[in-house]
């Protein structure tokens, strides 16, 4: 992710999916992991939701956010940081499933599907 920051443009956007999984097995950092776990439906994010809450706590110059829909959709642009978190990579790398479903909205700046709409009107 950081050598993708160094080529945003200062209006430009990354966009990230899978950001939201819904289950541990969903959650786990490979897949073959996750097709061992005893709750595997078949559907896998890894644990991208890691990195974005490194952004958030890491980079104060950008905006970091995930959209609520189709297993997280995370939005990164230049510009203020909203919320940032206080993690420290360690705290980030030992973070359980059940740890990060208890706070997502925190840790993910999670923002509803409609939100989008008037993101998209303000860029």
């Amino acid at each position: 992710m950081e050598n993708c920051l160094k080529y945003l443009n200062p209006n430009g956007i990354i966009v990230i999916h899978d950001c939201l999984p819904t289950s541990e097995a969903e959650a786990m950092p490979t897949l073959e992991e996750a097709k061992k776990h005893p709750d595997f439906k078949g559907a896998w994010t890894g644990d991208v939701y890691k990195t974005i809450i490194h952004l958030r706590a890491s980079h104060p110059d950008l905006f970091v956010s995930v959209i609520d829909t189709d297993h997280g959709v995370g939005i990164i642009k230049r510009g203020d940081a909203e919320n940032i978190i206080d993690f420290s990579l360690e705290q980030i790398k030992n973070l359980t499933f059940d740890e990060f479903i208890k706070d997502k909205k925190r840790l993910l700046n999670l923002k509803p599907k409609e939100w989008f709409f008037e993101f998209i009107e303000i860029c």
